[in-house]
Order: C-alpha cells, then structure tokens, then sequence
C-alpha cells in the first residue's frame, strides 16, 4: 500500500524506467558474473558511440587525435619490450656460438678423428696360431659358448704396429684370456671383467692372402707369392724372434721378392742346398743318369717339418746358369702335364725317369738344374708347397759327337 502510494506520486515516464529496471535487476539475479561483466563493456560501447554521435565535429577530431597518438604509443612500448627480448635471446646465441668454437677448436688441438694418438691402432685384435682375429664391436659381455676352451693368454701389446706372433695384440691388456675351439676357426673369444668378446678371423691376416704380407720388418705385394709361400708366411711369423733367426727354410720366390738372393748374408740360389730342403719338408733331389736328353731324379725323405702327406706332380722345369744367374729354358711347345699324385714316402727315397727330348729338345753342354713342387698337402685347400732342386751338368764327349752328362 505504502509503494502504491509513492507509485502514484510518480510521472508515467518515472514508472516506466522503474519497471525497466526492476526487470532488468530480476534478469541480472540468474546471470553469471562473467555475463555481467560483458553487458556492462557492451552498454559502455553503446554509450561511447552515442558520446561520438553527439560530439561536435572539432571535438570529435581531436578524440580521434588523442586516440592514435595512445595505440602508436602502446604499439611503440610493446616493441620496445619484443626488441629487448630479441636483443637477449641473440647476446646468449653468439655467446653460446662461440663457447662451442673456442670447444671445438680444443678438441682438434688436442685429439685425433679416433680418440686415438696419431699412428695408434683403433681396431682390438690378437694373432693365435698364425691367423689375426679382429674384434667387430659386438660387446664385452657375451657368454662362452660351448666348446670354447682356454688356450693361453696376451703376451705382448703394441697399439702401433699389427701383431706379426702369436699371443701378440693392439688394444688389449697383458694377461688377458683367450679361449678357443679347435673345430672352429673362424673365432676366438677373449676375456673381460662382465664377460667375453668375440674376435673374427679377417681376410686381412697373413694366412688369409692379404694384399700386403710382412716379412724380416717389411712389407711385400701377396700377388707376386705363391700360395705355399703365403701359408709358410702366416707360420713364420707366429714364431718369436730367436725360433725365426734358427729357421733355416725361406721360400724361393719370398727370397728373390725381398732380395735375400743377392744379399751377403743370404743363401743364393746356387747355393740352394740339402741344408735348405731338410729345412722344408726334409727332402732332397740328386740327378743321376744325366744326358742331354733326360735324367733320373732320386728323392730322398729325412726329417724336417712335415704336417700331412708329401706328394709332388708330374711337372718339372730346367734351368740353366749363365753369367752367375739362373735362366729358364723355354720349351719347344706348350708344355702339357699329367695330373696325377706322386707320393713321397717319409724317410725313403723314391725314383723317377725323366725325358725331356719332346719338350726341350737335347741340350747343350753347360750347367742346369731341375725344379719339382713338393707338397705337404692335409686336406682339401689346406697344404704346404716348396721348391726343391736338382744341379747337373751336361759335357761334351770327347773325341765324340755326342755329349755326356753328369750329376752336379
């Protein structure tokens, strides 16, 4: 009754805003505060372009005026701000730059591509039983495997030069384990502190026709050896210092390749020997029956170091000496040989007949000598191979047209 009566003190106009309001307060309650909020910034935008429409015009430009000069400067303000964030992120750029340069250059100054000195082996490897076995980075923990046994131990390590003796290695300790399997000779395993490595045998080791092979302190081109030799290089160095300097067999084309043939301290090839051959496989060749036509050729078997069965060919070749050197003689025609086996006993002698009328015509007078390749030959791929010689001497006959030979 009391707001009745003040309702009807009022102007319609006044009731009316009333009204307006107290519905707009009753919308109000359910609204969330965030709604509020946006009525409120929409009503004041109504009532800034309301202000703008009924500002005078020099007014309204100087508004305008006012309102450029406040975003160019907040535009200026923010950019000054991003600047000195750049200029920042930039200062710990360089500076970051040249703390690794003045790094890198450190490094290079005082360490080699490899982490190794300049002319150190990187590579791990061990020679057992004349062949280099490499370790491939596979790990210092694997187990044994089955079969493998223990066979010695590293004697020797030298990190600048490749081991040339067995139980000699690069990048290994002295001492350290090494096991093996008779049945396999494609690895061995060395041992470490959490377990075992393996070493693979590698196409590079003497035994294994590398392209370069060592003998006496250098190194020697393996195409121009025979394969015999190869293997006799590959047993040669895994034996010590004093056992080689005892050794008294050196392969004939290994003598001519490093110049021991013309050496003072070398055999010559005249000078080949029963000393030589019984240092080989104990054999020796005399020429018997000699003339200008054939020969036989006694072979006798003693001692030395033999592994499998001795056995030599068909073939042969003759040699003469001329002005102190050894020349082949050529033969008539292409020489055509038969393929089979010859056995040489072990301590015997054994005899063959030898013609060389169709291949070499008769000889003149002079000195010669005969060639045959005897083999150590164990299995398959696996075999020894050497040269022994036979000298003879061919003289003309007296008062006779004929010529008559004898054994040298």
């Amino acid at each position: 009754s009391a707001l009745r009566r003040i309702d009807i003190g009022r102007s319609p106009q006044a009731r009316r805003s009333e009204a307006k309001s107290s519905a707009l307060r009753r919308i109000d309650i359910g609204r969330s505060p965030q709604a509020r909020r946006s009525e409120t910034k929409s009503s004041a935008l109504r009532k800034s372009k309301y202000r703008y429409l009924c500002m005078p015009v020099s007014a309204f430009s100087a508004e305008i005026e006012r309102t450029a000069k406040n975003q160019i400067s907040r535009f200026y303000g923010r950019c000054g701000v991003v600047r000195k964030r750049y200029q920042t992120v930039i200062l710990c750029i360089v500076i970051v730059s040249c703390l690794m340069t003045a790094c890198q250059n450190h490094y290079r100054e005082n360490a080699t591509p490899t982490g190794y000195e300049p002319g150190e082996i990187g590579q791990p490897q061990i020679m057992y039983e004349g062949t280099v076995y490499y370790y491939q980075f596979t790990g210092f923990d694997e187990p044994l495997p089955d079969g493998y046994t223990l066979v010695g131990e590293v004697e020797e390590v030298d990190n600048r030069n490749y081991p040339l003796r067995d139980w000699a290695g690069c990048r290994l300790q002295k001492g350290q384990e090494i096991y093996a399997d008779d049945d396999k000779t494609d690895a061995v395993y060395v041992a470490y502190d959490k377990g075992f490595a393996k070493f693979s045998a590698s196409a590079e080791d003497p035994s294994r026709k590398r392209e370069q092979v060592y003998f006496n302190g250098q190194w020697y081109d393996a195409g121009k050896l025979s394969d015999g030799t190869l293997e006799w290089l590959a047993m040669y160095n895994s034996l010590s210092e004093e056992e080689q300097l005892s050794f008294s067999y050196i392969p004939w084309d290994l003598r001519e390749l490093s110049g021991l043939a013309d050496g003072e301290d070398a055999r010559t090839e005249e000078t080949a020997s029963e000393e030589d051959q019984e240092g080989a496989f104990g054999v020796e060749l005399e020429a018997t029956d000699v003339t200008e036509a054939g020969l036989t050729l006694i072979c006798r078997q003693s001692g030395g170091y033999v592994s499998g069965e001795l056995q030599t060919g068909t073939a042969y070749f003759l040699e003469k000496r001329e002005d102190g050197q050894w020349t082949q003689v050529q033969p008539l025609q292409e020489l055509v040989w038969e393929d089979i086996a010859l056995l040489i006993p072990m301590g015997g002698n054994t005899e063959w007949k030898i013609d060389w009328s169709d291949s070499f015509g008769t000889l003149p007078d002079g000195f010669y000598r005969i060639g045959k390749e005897i083999t150590d030959f164990r299995a398959a791929g696996d075999y020894d191979t050497t040269v022994c010689y036979a000298e003879f001497e061919i003289e003309e006959r007296d008062g006779e047209d004929g010529r008559n030979g004898e054994a040298g």
